[in-house]
């Protein structure tokens, strides 16, 4: 089900991620991003995957997506559920998004 395009995929996912161990956890998001380059929806999956995985390995490929402003949001998730920093708490973080959004 995880791998597939049915309506429970992405709750699939996040159930094999949290109990699955590191090693195989990591070989299925690998699998996963192997179809996600072109497609949004599915790379937002395979960030979210990365989160509830745990696995800090991928913390420096969610901070470099921090920086698109398509998946800036999911990543920063993801960083959060791994690291435990609430980066909305930063101090400009906030102000950042308000600009982003144009609400500033």
């Amino acid at each position: 089900m995880a791998f597939g395009n049915g309506v429970f995929r992405d709750q699939a996912t996040g159930v094999l991620m949290l109990a699955c161990g590191f090693q195989r956890g990591g070989e299925i998001v690998r699998r996963l991003a192997l179809g996600a380059v072109p497609d949004t929806l599915l790379k937002r999956r395979v960030i979210r995957a990365c989160g509830l995985l745990g696995d800090t390995q991928f913390v420096p490929w969610l901070i470099e997506l921090m920086n698109d402003d398509v998946l800036a949001r999911m990543a920063g998730e993801s960083f959060t559920l791994i690291s435990g920093a609430d980066l909305a708490a930063r101090p400009g973080v906030q102000a950042a998004a308000r600009r982003a959004i144009g609400a500033e």
